[in-house]
């Protein structure tokens, strides 16, 4: 199972690096990373630049906002799975293979999430995701 990753990208010259590292750094390793460059002017696209990765492709565009950048980045990728992982976000070493059970488990399902964190400097909190199974109105009959 082949993902793309689209990345927007807007002035993150201080987090992108940690991110794509940790996208890169997948267990599973069957993905295109695609990072839109929307226009950035702090260096971030330099960052991304001195990255040497054969999935890792740069596309650059005139500043249209967040939603603009992810949409220029869907009309470039190669497979039907998407994900979208902000430039300041990181992503734990077993996201996509996390991701490829649940299409497994529910293969008729539009969407597919994980739980998650919030964290800033001072704190870390999680946020969890209710169990599907457990709701009837989401069980695929």
């Amino acid at each position: 199972m082949y993902f793309s990753i689209i990345v927007p990208l807007f002035n993150k010259v201080e987090s992108v690096e940690k991110t794509l590292i940790s996208i890169l750094s997948q267990k599973h390793i069957h993905f295109e990373l695609i990072v839109v460059d929307d226009g950035s002017t702090d260096g971030s696209l330099e960052v991304v630049q001195k990255i040497d990765d054969h999935r890792l492709r740069v596309v650059r565009k005139e500043n249209g906002g967040v939603s603009s950048a992810r949409n220029f980045g869907i009309s470039r990728a190669k497979y039907s799975h998407l994900a979208f992982i902000d430039a300041d976000d990181t992503v734990t070493i077993d996201y996509l293979s996390s991701i490829k059970e649940l299409i497994e488990l529910f293969p008729k399902a539009g969407a597919y999430c994980t739980n998650y964190h919030f964290a800033n400097r001072s704190a870390r909190r999680s946020a969890r995701i209710a169990n599907l199974r457990s709701s009837p109105a989401l069980i695929d009959n």
